[in-house]
């Protein structure tokens, strides 16, 4: 390289390095890649997989498997472009915290539906089995890992960076909850639920590990143990396969209605409690971030090393 080729370069490494330093720019290329992925692997999949009820539409559950893997390989390669380090948020050397936060979110789940079977407001039968049920598994999991990349590990850190934890857990709470407005059954209440129950949770739990892998286990377990287990209502969404079948009956405040247990109060109140317990081990670990307001930072947002 010539003397002056090597010039250009150093050159346009400090202007990306200029660049990137600005969060909201950077919060906007990771947003953006990862919906391009999707757009384009739901493009590829409806010109190349026939729809149903043809044999061939099975494949449809490659492109569930294969898109998460490129969204989370193209934002390594953009924190690795942008931030010049490793993004160890995502690092699945990390992953054996995914375990617990699956036991984590299938239990809560259980406790919403012991305490309203006991309180007589569910009636729990026979469901489809466990026909489809191994299947079926791939859909929660692609469901957690997408919505964690972006709503935590994308606009939670990066939202941190410029206005501080407090800020950036309530704000992104907000996000995820309007998120999933257009759901069936959504109401102004039950978005508000959602984003106080796993909103705030999912935030709180990547602060605990500043890796995605705890907040995805929660994620997957919670959503796979309503809507596959329990064969109850998902976000407004119901699956088609299901251990048993639960019927909820009683005030909507306290059963979530036709948005399901996210928009419960009962479980607003039992993601405080779960909540309260990992705010505490945060504090101990001096994990929280004052309140600031800048949109440019030179260096990195803290993660787990």
């Amino acid at each position: 390289m010539t003397a002056q080729g090597s010039s250009l370069h150093f050159e346009e490494r400090g202007l990306l390095r200029r660049l990137s330093s600005w969060v909201p720019l950077r919060l906007l290329c990771y947003a953006l890649g990862i919906l391009a992925v999707v757009v384009i692997a739901t493009i590829l999949t409806r010109l190349l997989v026939p729809p149903a009820p043809s044999p061939w539409h099975s494949w449809v559950i490659l492109k569930n498997v294969l898109l998460p893997i490129a969204a989370f390989a193209l934002y390594a390669w953009l924190v690795k472009l942008l931030e010049q380090r490793p993004a160890r948020e995502i690092d699945l050397r990390r992953g054996f915290t995914f375990l617990p936060g699956a036991l984590a979110g299938a239990a809560m789940m259980a406790l919403f539906f012991l305490i309203l079977w006991s309180l007589g407001l569910a009636q729990v039968s026979k469901g489809t089995g466990v026909t489809g049920l191994a299947s079926e598994m791939i859909a929660p999991m692609v469901t957690a890992m997408g919505e964690e990349l972006l709503f935590r590990a994308v606009l939670f850190r990066l939202l941190e960076e410029m206005s501080g934890t407090t800020t950036a857990i309530v704000v992104s709470a907000i996000v995820f909850g309007l998120a999933h407005a257009g759901n069936p059954g959504a109401s102004a209440f039950s978005i508000a639920a959602l984003a106080m129950d796993m909103g705030v949770l999912l935030a709180l739990a990547y602060i605990l590990t500043r890796n995605i892998w705890f907040a995805v286990g929660i994620h997957m377990g919670w959503n796979f143990t309503e809507g596959y287990i329990f064969g109850a209502l998902n976000s407004g969404m119901r699956d088609p396969h299901s251990l048993l079948s639960t019927t909820l009956t009683g005030p909507q405040l306290i059963t979530g209605g036709s948005f399901g247990p996210e928009g419960s109060i009962l479980m607003v109140g039992i993601c405080i409690a779960a909540s309260v317990m990992m705010l505490v081990s945060i504090r101990r670990r001096g994990g929280w971030e004052a309140p600031r307001l800048r949109l440019r930072v030179e260096n990195t947002s803290t993660v787990a090393p």
